[in-house]
């Protein structure tokens, strides 16, 4: 910002509190708009922001939808094959079971989809949070923890299927028979406890689906604050575990 200087020397009082008060005005007017401006550009950044977090948590919700449908049926065939595994007649100290129609790759859940958390993570590096009223970024950090919870349970549960193929690959009968398993009384119970610590961390993860879809439609709902968001959580989750 340049100050011009006055075309005439100023040689009375009265002249020099005119310049001096139109430097003032000047700049009082200049600060004004940029603050406007900047008011206008941080409140175009807010609501680009709620509308960001709207639409991820629209289409997280139709992906956590598909996901706990595949992890459900994914659950219900390891129940059966667990029950299978402990009712199989014992032959020779050998037990064998055919659990192609169970866990066949039909039934796998390799089809899942992670949800997005991008939204937030990229408002929290780019400075955005201090704009949101602050129950409205409480709300969006409730959202993105549960996320983040259901990442971790997603971690978990890998483990445990690792664990558990290992012990199933090391079971299977020759000849490319990936679905034909064969265990001796112990490795019997040994895969019994895999296969339910697996089971377990899976109905894990379909409660913290429950979770990130519930605070995903609360923020659909425009809740207005974190503690309205718990009717939202509390049903979904109440759904996933049906």
């Amino acid at each position: 910002m340049e100050v011009e200087l006055p075309e005439h020397p100023i040689t009375t009082w009265r002249e020099f509190f005119i310049h001096m008060g139109t430097i003032v005005l000047g700049l009082l007017i200049a600060l004004s708009l940029e603050q406007t401006v900047e008011w206008i550009h941080h409140r175009h950044q807010r609501h680009q922001l709620i509308e960001d977090m709207q639409d991820e948590a629209e289409g997280n919700v139709k992906i956590i939808d598909e996901d706990t449908r595949l992890l459900q049926q994914e659950l219900a065939a390891l129940r059966t094959v667990a029950e299978r595994l402990s009712s199989a007649p014992v032959d020779k100290g050998f037990v064998s079971i055919d659990v192609s129609k169970e866990i066949g790759p039909q039934s796998q859940v390799e089809n899942m989809t992670s949800p997005s958390r991008g939204t937030w993570s990229v408002a929290r590096d780019a400075g955005l949070v201090p704009l949101l009223p602050h129950e409205q970024a409480r709300i969006y950090a409730r959202l993105d923890f549960e996320a983040e919870q259901e990442l971790k349970a997603e971690d978990e549960a890998t483990l445990r299927y690792n664990d558990l193929g290992s012990v199933m690959e090391s079971h299977q009968l020759t000849g490319g028979a990936r679905y034909q398993l064969r265990f001796s009384a112990a490795d019997r119970d040994l895969a019994s406890q895999k296969l339910h610590s697996y089971m377990a961390a899976q109905s894990v993860v379909l409660t913290r689906l429950g979770f990130w879809k519930g605070a995903s439609e609360a923020i659909i709902h425009g809740v207005k604050t974190e503690e309205a968001m718990m009717p939202y959580v509390n049903e979904a989750v109440r759904k996933s575990d049906e």
